[in-house]
């Protein structure tokens, strides 16, 4: 969704903490592309989250991307694999500009890594 390096890994992290996606460090301001053709059901400002869009595939499965800078599509808007989303942003004062990916299938997350490139 987001070209760039995986800074966090799907699962339980060295601090135990249990993340749902991975996190991948790319440029302030890097296109955020969707994974898969949907639909857009959520593009707002999620607590902890910041600037969020899920978005609705076939067979039951969705994508969620957090921490944007500015998000381009809103809600019911359909979109195509590779159509850009969102652009990136910091997501604190101090960290680095970062993309927070989930795949969820039947609401369950999934290793991100085993659908991407």
């Amino acid at each position: 969704p987001v070209k760039g390096k995986v800074i966090s890994w799907f699962g339980i992290q060295p601090n135990r903490m249990n993340f749902n996606g991975v996190r991948i460090a790319a440029a302030e301001e890097a296109a955020v592309q969707a994974a898969a053709g949907g639909t857009v059901i959520f593009s707002a400002p999620l607590k902890e989250y910041g600037e969020t869009i899920i978005i609705k595939h076939e067979d039951h499965y969705a994508t969620v991307y957090t921490h944007l800078g500015t998000r381009t599509v809103r809600g019911d808007a359909r979109v195509k694999k590779g159509d850009r989303i969102a652009f990136l942003g910091k997501a604190g004062e101090k960290e680095e500009p970062y993309l927070y990916f989930e795949i969820r299938h039947k609401n369950k997350a999934r290793n991100p890594l085993f659908f991407l490139p």
